[in-house]
């Protein structure tokens, strides 16, 4: 049981999650500081560049989280991609003048921080409790997100190598133009948390379409032209659906 008074709190979120309402609601109720969207004003002063210089790195992927998890972690190789320029500050640049804005901001407490890995930043003090928000899983949400996470060219979740990467279920038809959206679960087994919820279309570069392994052992090949009500269909074990296979 905790036994230490809390006065630093994380919010970490996904996409259309709430975190910095919810982190602005906080900080109204326990009349605590919040440092959210402030951040790219002060590493944009402490470079000595200009806002709008900064600004794309907070809301275009990787994200200025994405960058500072480079400072913590060792990435894998090709993982993010800039178009290069000269008047642009290297990502490192940006995400270590991040991670030393949050740093400072943390010498006078209490606090509360959203997002831009401060709930790694900070992992290792006993008074700071770390939030983390989900996101309900909707059309409308993954399209929005769509926007902005585009550079992960395809097929580089499923060489990530993780078994939900590996996954996809029959929400979209064969070779969908939508983009792939997984959701994130931020409690449970271990088991649960790497196997998200989402919709995954199945994919290949076979022309037209893709192969599916039958429950029976067959082999059959749909077209990307598939009836989506079928296609779900001939997903179920037992939904009682009626109709026929293409």
């Amino acid at each position: 049981m905790r036994t230490n008074s809390i006065s630093l709190i994380t919010v970490s979120r996904e996409f259309g999650a709430g975190g910095s309402d919810l982190a602005s609601e906080l900080g109204s109720r326990l009349k605590w500081p919040v440092l959210d969207h402030d951040i790219v004003h002060r590493v944009a002063e402490r470079l000595r560049l200009d806002d709008g210089t900064v600004e794309p790195f907070d809301e275009h992927p990787p994200s200025l989280l994405a960058r500072i998890a480079t400072v913590l972690i060792v990435p894998l190789p090709g993982m993010y991609s800039f178009p290069a320029a000269d008047d642009v500050p290297s990502h490192d640049a940006i995400a270590g003048a991040t991670r030393r804005v949050i740093e400072d901001a943390a010498k006078s407490l209490p606090l509360i921080v959203v997002g831009h890995g401060a709930q790694c930043i900070f992992e290792d003090w006993t008074d700071t409790l770390s939030v983390r928000l989900v996101a309900p899983l909707t059309d409308s949400l993954c399209a929005q997100a769509n926007q902005w996470n585009y550079t992960d060219p395809r097929g580089f979740a499923w060489v990530n190598g993780e078994f939900r990467c590996a996954l996809y279920n029959h929400y979209m038809t064969p070779n969908s133009a939508t983009f792939d959206c997984m959701g994130v679960l931020g409690s449970g087994d271990i088991q649960v948390r790497l196997a998200p919820y989402g919709w995954r279309a199945a994919r290949s570069n076979h022309p037209g379409g893709v192969n599916v392994a039958m429950a029976d052992g067959s082999g059959r090949f749909f077209g990307n032209e598939v009836d989506a009500t079928v296609w779900k269909m001939l997903s179920t074990i037992a939904g009682a659906e009626t109709g026929e296979s293409p």
